[in-house]
């Protein structure tokens, strides 16, 4: 056998080896609210926040011969609408962060006429306690119509 017929097989040889020498790097995994699991090809990582890294996400990318490997991570916590993230191998960032959606829908801020309502009902309430003049409740109870 000569040197040139031994070149392929090495060739091939050290590709297998410096694959299989990828950087094992860490991969912090967050989710808004805390406390999500997190699932990586059906299989639970942890619950937010979490450490993880390449080879947990990427258990076999030494050896599936695949150029880009890419895992969906889905995010499970009860009342919140299940989020996913695909990644591939080559592009995971150092931190996945995840704003999960409630199922309750986003929480209602006070109408504005609720206000006016609660600051009409207390100048009025203080009127009726002679707290204020006739003119100091006509003044106030227009500014406060005006914001309408």
């Amino acid at each position: 056998m000569s040197i040139y017929q031994l070149k392929v097989p090495i060739s091939v040889l050290l590709a297998l080896i410096c694959s299989s020498c990828a950087v094992n790097r860490d991969i912090r995994v967050e989710s808004e609210p805390a406390g999500a699991e997190v699932y990586a090809s059906s299989k639970l990582l942890g619950t937010t926040p979490l450490m993880t890294d390449m080879d947990a996400l990427f258990p076999n990318r030494a050896f599936d011969m695949q150029p880009s490997a890419s895992r969906t991570l889905v995010f499970k916590k009860n009342g919140y609408k299940d989020a996913t993230v695909t990644v591939t191998e080559f592009s995971v960032p150092p931190v996945i962060d995840v704003t999960l959606e409630n199922l309750a829908g986003p929480a209602e801020k006070p109408r504005q006429d609720d206000n006016i309502d609660a600051r009409l009902l207390e100048l009025h309430h203080l009127y009726e306690q002679g707290l204020v003049t006739d003119e100091e409740y006509r003044a106030k109870r227009e500014s406060i119509l005006a914001e309408l």
